[in-house]
């Protein structure tokens, strides 16, 4: 991405990338990526351009689409069986954070190459409990502060 303002919009198409036309007075659009998956949520890197959305459902497995020097590249590894899609993608320091339907918590340590379950979401008391709401039961929102706290919901 350049200095200009980038929209990144998650459709049901597959990802679009909205660029100013450098006044603000219209928009180049560019897309879809994904291959036309859905995508739930997208997050991109200033500075590398680098870009991440999270996608999956239907006839698509759930995974973290990662787009690095122009090339896209798709990640399902990690994400077990039982994960529909991937609702929601976050950037922690050198760690990149996926929210999951049903709800769980993704880390990635290699720039989104590869996943694994946090567990300690899924293990609080009650965790058994927690009743979907109309989206079902997913992990939507990630909030990191950059020195390793977490909100999620």
């Amino acid at each position: 991405m350049s200095n200009s303002v980038d929209l990144l919009v998650g459709t049901t198409k597959g990802l679009f990338i909205l660029e100013d036309c450098g006044d603000r007075s219209g928009w180049a659009v560019s897309g879809p990526f994904c291959d036309g998956m859905g995508i739930n949520h997208a997050i991109g890197d200033p500075a590398s351009g680098d870009i991440w959305a999270a996608g999956g459902g239907g006839w698509y497995p759930a995974g973290v689409w990662h787009r690095h020097a122009g090339t896209w590249a798709f990640s399902t590894d990690g994400f077990d069986d039982a994960v529909h899609s991937v609702w929601s993608v976050a950037r922690d320091g050198n760690r990149l954070l996926a929210g999951t339907k049903p709800a769980a918590l993704y880390e990635s340590t290699d720039g989104g190459a590869t996943w694994q379950k946090l567990p300690a979401l899924n293990e609080i008391p009650g965790a058994d409990h927690w009743e979907p709401g109309a989206a079902g039961l997913t992990l939507h929102t990630i909030l990191a502060d950059g020195q390793g706290g977490l909100w999620v919901g």
